[in-house]
């Protein structure tokens, strides 16, 4: 909904009501992929922006994502599960921008551009996975458990069009959603609900391996 909000909701704006897959008695899987690679992509670099000083576009060398679930029955008509496993990458080149040929040496402060590598910010994977599991306990009550393992890719940003590599780092961390559920079909006119759920998460920034000077 995106006007007119129901009354649980604490502010208003849009608000979305997911209903999260369980599995159930028959077997289904599903699999989905996006990507580009550079070729598909067309190139704005006019001879007016290279005259303006914008040595080097803006590019995607490469963008994918893709991920697959499955659910079914772990015992027929007593429990069930649904898990699902994503992956995505990407590769970016900055504009304007090269590697730095004194970064990491402690002895200059300069920047002096390397020509031959342009800087790239990109990131790959991680698998993230999520689990559920769902219980029918008794004709009445059901049980439902649910894990999401969200963990950084790593991703190396490679500063800006006016920041050298050497100024940015590796974006690493992880988030995590735990949730538990219990409903019970009391009567006909009443549903009883209980549950809990946490939100973990650690994101920080470290070091990129250009500032580290090779052994």
């Amino acid at each position: 909904t995106t006007s007119g909000s129901l009354g649980e909701s604490e502010v208003g704006g849009p608000v979305i009501n997911v209903v999260p897959r369980t599995g159930g008695n028959t077997f289904t899987a599903h699999y989905f992929f996006t990507g580009l690679t550079g070729g598909m992509q067309a190139s704005n670099y006019t001879a007016q922006l290279q005259e303006a000083g914008l040595s080097r576009p803006a590019k995607t060398n490469h963008m994918y994502d893709t991920s697959f679930a499955v659910g079914g029955p772990i015992v027929r008509d007593r429990l069930w599960f649904f898990g699902m496993a994503y992956y995505r990458g990407s590769s970016n080149d900055v504009p304007g921008m090269y590697y730095n040929r004194n970064a990491g040496d402690p002895t200059k402060w300069t920047y002096e551009p390397d020509l031959s590598r342009p800087a790239v910010s990109e990131g790959h994977g991680p698998i993230q996975p999520n689990l559920r599991l769902t219980f029918q306990l008794t004709p009445r009550d059901k049980l439902n458990l649910f894990w999401d393992e969200q963990i950084s890719n790593n991703s190396l940003g490679a500063g800006s069009a006016t920041a050298s590599p050497e100024t940015s780092g590796l974006n690493h961390g992880w988030q995590r959603v735990q949730q538990v559920k219990w409903t019970s079909t009391t009567t006909n006119n009443l549903l009883l609900e209980a549950g809990l759920g946490t939100y973990l998460s650690n994101w920080n920034g470290r070091e990129g391996p250009v500032n580290k000077p090779e052994p």
